[in-house]
């Protein structure tokens, strides 16, 4: 409606206790996220590609075995496409029609929106064997302190990581530069 729509969201648990509760519930089920890596298929034609700027850039995740080794290898991209080798742009850069958009992102324009370094990060992840996943929602919102709720806008519409590292459940990663 053009007067916009007022949520109001409560909750009997607090995040650190669903997501306790969550976690207990997945391991009495025998549930191991790293059992659902999802990878392209067909595979990405720019594989090799990729896996090698990943080597060069983060480093080998054959050496990925403790906790700690996967959640650092996962900082180290989260920094990598924060750095000033990218840039954030509201323009999506142009692809030609035979390209693939990640390939293209990682590779050769490395600019874009916050769903091009979300799901980049997502694929490097998951081509080093991290189980990882895209979380679509909003970030942030202006606080009305008369009505006490917060407005939250299209422009506050954002993208970002979880990996999933053993011993600590999910944990967030946003690897798009400050915008």
């Amino acid at each position: 409606s053009p007067n916009g729509v007022r949520y109001v969201v409560r909750s009997a648990w607090s995040r650190d206790i669903s997501g306790s509760v969550l976690h207990a519930l997945n391991a009495e089920r025998g549930y191991d996220p790293q059992e659902h890596i999802y990878l392209p298929n067909p595979d990405l034609p720019r594989r090799g590609e990729i896996m090698a700027m990943i080597e060069q850039e983060i480093g080998s995740p054959d050496t990925l075995q403790s906790a700690a080794q996967k959640e650092l290898f996962a900082r180290r991209m989260e920094t990598f496409l924060r750095s000033e080798r990218f840039s954030y742009t509201l323009e999506s850069p142009p692809i030609e029609a035979d390209e693939e958009p990640i390939g293209e992102f990682l590779l050769r324009t490395r600019r874009g929106h916050c769903e091009y370094f979300a799901s980049a990060m997502v694929l490097m992840c998951q081509y080093s064997g991290l189980a990882a996943r895209l979380v679509t929602g909003y970030q942030g919102g202006e606080f009305n302190p008369l009505g006490n709720y917060y407005l939250v806008r299209a422009k506050h519409a954002h993208s970002w990581v979880e990996v999933y590292i053993p011993g600590k459940d999910w944990v967030v990663f946003d690897p798009t530069p400050g915008r």
